[in-house]
């Protein structure tokens, strides 16, 4: 995992050079575009927002689990898996 995590950091630094040192700072445009599309992701699921990343993301994993089991049963149910 320690690779993975640095190959992200280089590739953040080198696109946004004024990144903080932790890299956890993104430049305004793209801090705008995250929280878009979190909007839209609650719009489309829920009548309220979420209340928070966390809960977003558990949500989200949660039906790509359901899908992903869907799709496995089905598989072998048709003898492909």
């Amino acid at each position: 995992m320690t690779g993975c995590r640095e190959i992200q950091r280089y590739s953040f630094f080198k696109h946004f050079k004024f990144a903080t040192i932790n890299g956890l700072t993104m430049p305004p445009v793209l801090t705008k575009a995250h929280a878009a599309l979190d909007s839209a992701v609650d719009k489309l699921y829920r009548k309220t927002a979420f209340p928070d990343d966390a809960a977003r993301v558990a949500f989200l994993f949660e039906l790509y689990g359901k899908k992903m089991e869907s799709l496995t049963s089905r598989a072998k149910k048709q003898g492909r898996g």
